[in-house]
């Protein structure tokens, strides 16, 4: 266009620069909407045997590398692809995905990219350092610990020369001035292509666009599938169970008068059903006074509507399940 009909229209018009400046920009505009039309001619499933046989082949040999397991010994299953983490609004859901991530990168050798929209750096840091070494992390965010010897020589472990360690990079509200976004996690996995497993904190914090209507988050949704394909990382999404569900599935025990502990149905989803639609694994979670109980409510593995009861102290880093021998 540049080469040719650019120079004869420049000659055409003469002197008229406004009306040569109105029509590039209209070619400008035609050549940008046809290029950015995503185009693919699909595949022959008729001739692709080999490709299918190939792809069998590396599935086999990479296996333990496409999936992590959960920290959870109850819950026999691998996760790929996608989980999504639902619960009602101060359960603990970012407790259990900060355990998710961190078992993934320390017992699995994973790379992490961990979001964390809501919290700052050091919340988001000393929360990690609670579930991996156990420091209580009220005292330890305000510089308390009684023990800071055994803290020192708990940070010695981490030597900024070792290369050899899989990432965890955590990124929070002051890494992310203009929020977080798709074009955000699509930037930072080009940049970082070895990563593992993408933890979105918070679907709900997410720029959705303009709007951030349901139509919105059911894109945003989808596009988080087609992304986490594209990279080829697990991702793991946690959602907010809007106040609405809780109402309608709160339990009362009749002779203590305390809240039943139940992890919410699946059918408690929030702004968009996309999100129960998408992901190929959706634990649902919640958790009064130390007891927690995580839910399967989807996956492709015989396992669904299996529950498994958690003792949760959060201060002390502990989401464990009940041993025999606390029950007498």
């Amino acid at each position: 266009m540049i080469a040719t009909k650019a120079r004869e229209k420049f000659q055409e018009v003469g002197n008229k620069g406004d009306e040569f400046v109105s029509w590039i920009k209209k070619e400008f505009e035609k050549i940008e909407k046809d290029t950015s039309v995503d185009f693919s001619v699909g595949v022959d499933f008729a001739t692709n045997g080999q490709e299918r046989k190939e792809r069998y082949i590396e599935s086999k040999e990479k296996r333990s590398e496409q999936y992590i397991d959960l920290p959870y010994g109850g819950l026999q299953a691998e996760v790929g692809d996608y989980l999504l983490i639902m619960a009602y609004t101060n359960r603990g859901k970012s407790w259990i995905s900060s355990d998710i991530g961190l078992h993934a990168w320390k017992r699995q050798k994973k790379n992490i990219l961990y979001y964390s929209p809501e919290l700052s750096q050091k919340q988001q840091q000393t929360r990690f350092e609670t579930l991996d070494g156990h420091f209580n992390n009220a005292l330890l965010r305000r510089g308390e610990l009684e023990d800071e010897e055994s803290y020192f020589e708990y940070l010695e472990q981490f030597d900024l020369t070792d290369e050899e360690k899989p990432k965890l990079i955590i990124k929070t509200m002051e890494d992310l001035p203009k929020g977080l976004s798709l074009d955000v996690i699509e930037a930072d996995l080009e940049h970082n292509p070895d990563i593992d497993v993408v933890v979105i904190d918070g679907f709900n914090l997410m720029n959705h666009g303009r709007t951030n209507d349901r139509n919105s988050m059911t894109t945003t949704s989808r596009r988080l599938r087609q992304l986490f394909g594209r990279h080829n990382v697990l991702g793991v999404v946690t959602h907010q169970v809007n106040n609405e569900a809780e109402k309608a599935n709160k339990e009362i025990d009749e002779d203590t008068g305390a809240r039943i502990v139940k992890a919410p149905p699946i059918e408690s989803y929030s702004e968009s059903i996309a999100l129960i639609q998408d992901p190929a694994m959706i634990l649902t979670f919640d958790q009064h006074d130390g007891i927690g109980q995580l839910l399967v409510a989807k996956a492709r593995e015989p396992i669904v509507g299996k529950t498994i009861d958690l003792h949760c102290n959060f201060n002390l880093g502990f989401i464990e399940e009940p041993q025999l021998t606390d029950l007498f």
